[in-house]
């Protein structure tokens, strides 16, 4: 990856941390973490995206705007978290993802746009990372494992797992090559 990135990469998972744990404790994360002043940035977001569609300039848009909103702001003390990979393409539309997360992944599987940190392509598929605080990740946890389609997993999961296991079908089990090691190359230089 690239030095420059890699930076960027960072800088946007530190104000995606800082941004989130500003709104701590999140009384309804399905609405809280789905701020107006970001939203503004995802043009007819949900209504005009279609299933596994994912904007990428309007992905990059939205973490420009709140890394200016930030700059304005102290920076609290950061919780812990995980990182959220989202492969959209996989997802059918069948929504089963919202319920089981208490609403805070969407029909689409996608996580609440105040945790999104990048986005990763390859030619083989397009993942969102997302920073999730370790207070939802339960919630989050009961998306990834009722997903008939394997359209989330944790980014650590997915670059250490080879294989499937036994349990739920999960992302990792037949994510390519390319795509697991471009995500293990990204998972690296953010924790330098």
């Amino acid at each position: 990856m690239h030095p420059d990135l890699a930076s960027k990469h960072r800088c946007a998972l530190a104000e995606a941390q800082a941004w989130v744990t500003q709104r701590l404790p999140l009384g309804s994360p399905a609405d809280t973490l789905r701020s107006r002043e970001l939203g503004e940035c995802l043009t007819g977001y949900p209504s005009e995206w279609t299933f596994g569609e994912l904007k990428v300039d309007e992905v990059e848009r939205l973490i420009l705007k709140r890394a200016a909103l930030l700059q304005s702001s102290p920076t609290p003390l950061l919780k812990a978290g995980r990182i959220l990979c989202s492969l959209l393409a996989r997802d059918t539309g069948m929504g089963e993802g919202a319920p089981a997360s208490q609403g805070i992944v969407d029909d689409t599987y996608l996580p609440p746009w105040d945790t999104w940190v990048a986005t990763v392509q390859t030619a083989d598929d397009l993942a969102l990372l997302s920073w999730i605080p370790d207070e939802l990740s339960p919630p989050i946890q009961s998306a990834i494992d009722i997903s008939a389609h394997c359209c989330l997993d944790w980014l650590d999961e997915v670059v250490n797992r080879e294989h499937c296991s036994d349990g739920p079908y999960r992302l990792s089990g037949d994510i390519s090559a390319s795509v697991r090691a471009l995500l293990a190359e990204f998972l690296y230089e953010l924790r330098r």
